[in-house]
């Protein structure tokens, strides 16, 4: 007979626990006090007849048995996410939660905006979001804590199934007013990201020189805030700015193209609800 403390409750207590290295951040997934989730996960060890985890004081650590049981335990929950979609699609109803990765630009500007018409129009889904960097992001997305990201394409993608939401173009902008002069230098997020060096070499066989980089501000958005306020030429995707922004695009370079795309584990299942949002992010 399978012991009582072997659960579905107690399982995704350790789960949680042990993905956030935090006994408190699991009982606040969970809405339990933290003595409700310590009791859950002791129980879970004594039905199974191992520790899973350190019980020293302020040191959270993972037994090699607990790793073992973890992965299982995230099989399990993704089969029973799935038995629970199934169940609802079978209503004909757009239901469920949906947990989405984005990084903050793209949060900002293309998510938030539309969040609130989502819901209104699909009131039984519940979307979580949570802010990373691609790194990140890749690693939530493969340890199957999220259904799926929202990013500006890269080669980080390539690990991942993609639907394209959106195209656009990065430019060189400045605030209007200001003359600054793109051979004077600019300012990028990253010397070393896909599209910068996509202008990089843009600009190296048009004027036979290397463009110049003032300093790396390891944020569009704070790149776009600059650029507001005359700080100089920034490089810049076009889906930061309004419709009505005043800022002067520097046309001496082609425009840089680029892709905003929704990506998920190769041979994951996405639901209804998840795939009913990437769609309506693509239609907006």
């Amino acid at each position: 007979m399978t012991d009582p403390g072997l659960n579905v409750t107690n399982l995704k207590y350790f789960y949680d626990a042990v993905d956030a290295e935090s006994i408190s951040e699991s009982a606040r997934r969970n809405f339990v006090t933290q003595s409700a989730v310590s009791q859950g996960i002791q129980k879970l060890e004594r039905a199974l007849s191992t520790p899973l985890i350190s019980h020293q004081r302020n040191c959270f650590k993972v037994t090699p048995e607990g790793e073992a049981v973890f992965a299982l335990t995230l099989q399990l929950l993704k089969i029973l996410k799935e038995i629970e979609t199934v169940t609802k699609e079978a209503k004909d109803v757009v239901s469920g939660q949906i947990n989405v990765v984005c990084t903050q630009s793209v949060a900002m500007n293309l998510f938030c905006p539309v969040l609130q018409k989502f819901k209104q129009e699909y009131p039984q889904v519940t979307v979580k979001m949570k802010i990373g960097k691609m790194e990140s992001i890749s690693t939530m997305l493969k340890r199957g804590v999220m259904d799926f990201g929202v990013v500006v394409e890269s080669e980080i993608c390539d690990q991942f199934e993609r639907s394209l939401i959106r195209r656009g173009f990065f430019n060189v902008y400045s605030a209007q007013g200001m003359h600054y002069s793109l051979h004077d230098g600019i300012y990028v997020d990253h010397c070393s990201g896909l599209y910068v060096e996509r202008l990089l070499d843009s600009y190296r066989k048009q004027f036979q020189k290397e463009l110049h980089i003032l300093q790396e501000l390891d944020s569009w958005q704070v790149l776009a805030k600059c650029a507001e306020n005359g700080i100089g030429c920034c490089f810049l995707p076009d889906f930061l700015l309004a419709e009505n922004h005043t800022m002067k695009q520097h046309t001496e370079l082609l425009s840089i193209p680029y892709r905003i795309v929704a990506i998920h584990p190769r041979g994951g299942h996405l639901s209804r609800a998840a795939a009913t949002f990437i769609d309506f992010l693509g239609n907006k």
